[in-house]
């Protein structure tokens, strides 16, 4: 792989973009220390058209490189932070049409169900961690960064509190939640799209 630029860093990663020699097909490289082993097992069995597919994995000494889908569109977060406008009484926020929330609503529901009939909770679902495919066509997500997720047995009480706080169900700051906390932040997600 060649790394042509860097996409985004976050507390557990930097993503780059990487091409890959012989082929020329690009791809998102998430490089991340090697204990994200966790983040590699889920993800590698994942396939569906809404959440990221893992296409490879890397490993050195110190490092694990995971070889992803890439989405050039941004994410969901800076595609509400473009509707604002300003005016002179203030910003304005353009809601979008019904159809484009029911799409976005719909593609969130869609891979959270995949995930919670495979045992996994994703744990982190806001919109800076669904990812907007192509930007000439801005109507398909997919759901990212599974650096909290973890599997789950049926009836299970989880106890981690984590995610991003503005996105928590209540019951993941009580430390005694389930797998639902995802349809939680889906409804935050949406209010979001909504509300702006």
């Amino acid at each position: 792989y060649i790394v042509t630029r860097k996409l985004g860093e976050g507390k557990f990663g930097t993503v780059s973009l990487a091409v890959r020699r012989g082929t020329n097909q690009k791809y998102a490289v998430k490089v991340m220390p090697a204990y994200g082993d966790l983040e590699m097992r889920i993800t590698k069995c994942l396939s569906h058209p809404h959440i990221v597919r893992l296409h490879e994995t890397l490993r050195s000494h110190n490092s694990l490189c995971l070889v992803l889908d890439l989405c050039l569109g941004g994410d969901l977060h800076q595609w509400i932070s473009q509707r604002f406008r300003k005016d002179k009484a203030g910003q304005l926020y353009r809601t979008p049409r019904r159809s484009e929330v029911a799409t976005f609503v719909w593609q969130m529901l869609t891979a959270v169900a995949y995930l919670h009939h495979h045992k996994i909770a994703h744990r982190d679902i806001k919109p800076g961690n669904l990812l907007l495919e192509d930007p000439t066509t801005p109507f398909t997500l997919k759901l990212a960064d599974f650096n909290l997720a973890c599997n789950f047995r049926k009836g299970q009480k989880l106890s981690s509190r984590c995610g991003s706080l503005m996105y928590l169900a209540p019951e993941v700051i009580q430390r005694s939640y389930s797998e639902r906390c995802d349809v939680w932040s889906i409804g935050v997600t949406f209010q979001d799209l909504v509300t702006g």
